[in-house]
């Protein structure tokens, strides 16, 4: 934690004393759970398998590839 984080905190008891009402919604568990963010909870899987069509798609590619003795190459304009 910072000097400026440690500081806001240490005048939040002052703050809320000047105004007269208490800040609730902080670090409590409603708070946490109404404003998590649900992405985080998601496993998403970064590597996922190939598509057995792809994986046969790639193969076949390959195998035209020897034999007609060319390499496909995508031209990108």
């Amino acid at each position: 934690m910072d000097k400026d984080i440690s500081g806001s905190l240490e005048n939040l008891p002052v703050a809320e004393k000047i105004v007269g009402h208490k800040w609730s919604d902080f670090g409590t568990e409603e708070s946490k759970e109404k404003w998590s963010n649900p992405a985080k909870k998601v496993l998403y899987d970064f590597a996922p398998s190939l598509d057995g069509n792809v994986k046969d798609s790639l193969k076949n590619l390959s195998d035209t590839e020897g034999k007609m003795k060319h390499k496909y190459e995508l031209l990108q304009l």
